[in-house]
């Protein structure tokens, strides 16, 4: 009987003991976890923004009179692709456009690594279609082994002609440009 009350009464001090290790009462515990749940929540709102200044910030870029409207970035961590998916919306008159992987495109990630770009498709089309007046098409591309670390392009450039520019090179380019991954 005294071994029982001599090991509740040990039990009964570490308890005490555990909940008042840094010296406060359980009050001041309850109102520091408070204090440190307001912050997380502040922090977790900032970041809400931040990521919803990113999301906003993908927009329309016209270049000779061709509206490039990044729809979305999507990572593939199984595949370690990134696929980038615009719609193009040509405000001139029908021509064709090509895009050329490779050698005219490029993304390049916050620590400076370089992807060229491949798997292009423009609407049902590989590398080179029409383009009709105001009819948006899908324009997609892939960037190949890039680490699901990579949360965010810094640059992300494209270099496309067209039969009315001569065949000129002509330069789309976005910075900033978040990955989600799945």
């Amino acid at each position: 009987m005294k071994i029982h009350l001599f090991k509740a009464l040990v039990l009964m001090l570490v308890i005490i003991q555990s909940i008042n290790v840094s010296g406060q009462t359980v009050e001041e515990q309850n109102k520091k976890l408070k204090q440190e749940i307001e912050a997380l929540k502040h922090d977790n709102d900032y970041f809400r923004k931040t990521l919803d200044i990113f999301t906003s910030s993908l927009k329309t870029t016209s270049s000779d009179n061709i509206d490039f409207q990044l729809v979305k970035c999507t990572g593939s961590k199984a595949n370690q692709t990134v696929t980038l998916e615009f719609l193009l919306t040509n405000k001139d008159v029908n021509k064709d456009i090509q895009f050329s992987p490779d050698k005219y495109a490029k993304g390049i990630d916050l620590q400076g690594n370089a992807y060229g770009i491949g798997n292009i498709k423009i609407g049902t089309e590989v590398y080179r279609t029409e383009i009709i007046k105001d009819v948006p098409l899908k324009f997609t591309f892939q960037f190949k082994e890039v680490d699901p670390s990579v949360a965010i392009f810094k640059l992300i450039s494209v270099e496309y002609f067209t039969s009315l520019s001569n065949y000129k090179n002509i330069r789309v380019t976005y910075k900033d440009v978040p990955v989600a991954w799945k």
